[in-house]
């Protein structure tokens, strides 16, 4: 895969974490005091500013609530249709 390949696939990951945690209510803020980090660590995670590894990521989607492995799963199923 090309680089170019991979920086589009981390910005629709990151997109849909941010969507996410918009549709669940959770301002930056919240998830920033969830997380125990300021809310410039969680914007310029959402701008794609500051690159997350898989291990944040999954604490990310925990502090929302959400099940990583059925964020994942919603995410390669959109990942496919963009291909």
């Amino acid at each position: 895969m090309s680089s170019n390949g991979r920086a589009k696939d981390y910005a629709l990951l990151i997109e849909m974490l941010r969507s996410q945690r918009i549709a669940l209510g959770i301002s930056q803020v919240d998830l920033a005091a969830r997380l125990r980090v300021n809310q410039a660590y969680i914007s310029k995670s959402e701008r794609g500013e500051r690159r997350l590894d898989v291990i944040e990521w999954i604490v990310f989607c925990e502090a929302m609530d959400v099940a990583a492995d059925e964020f994942l799963q919603r995410y390669l199923r959109r990942r496919d249709r963009t291909d």
